[in-house]
């Protein structure tokens, strides 16, 4: 299944950035273009949707440990917004819930940031 994906600047100085499919080592590139030009500028802060990311390997955690690492570096939040529920159990399984700031749908991070 390809990976398709939206990004949005829904104010605030926030970045959206909506995936759909499944993210591994022949899609992680394009999450990584999709959210790059975001990490060049400061910006209050970037959120991931993977609310309809069906399955996710090591190399799209490997992209989002990056993405962590550029928003920390430039002071900008990040946060992923409702993983499926199989995103979730890799997330669970590699104790990454602990690392990542994880919210329970991207309403709620935009109430956090907004």
């Amino acid at each position: 299944m390809a990976l398709n994906l939206k990004v949005e600047e829904p104010g605030k100085g926030l970045v959206l950035v909506m995936a759909e499919g499944e993210v591994d080592l022949n899609s992680s590139p394009q999450l990584r273009q999709a959210m790059a030009p975001h990490l060049k500028k400061k910006m209050r802060g970037l959120i991931v949707d993977l609310s309809q990311v069906s399955y996710m390997d090591s190399s799209g955690i490997a992209t989002l440990v990056e993405a962590m690492q550029g928003c920390q570096k430039l002071g900008m939040a990040l946060r992923l917004a409702a993983p499926s529920t199989a995103v979730s159990e890799v997330f669970k399984m590699a104790h990454l819930e602990k690392i990542f700031e994880i919210r329970a749908s991207r309403e709620d991070v935009l109430k956090e940031l907004g």
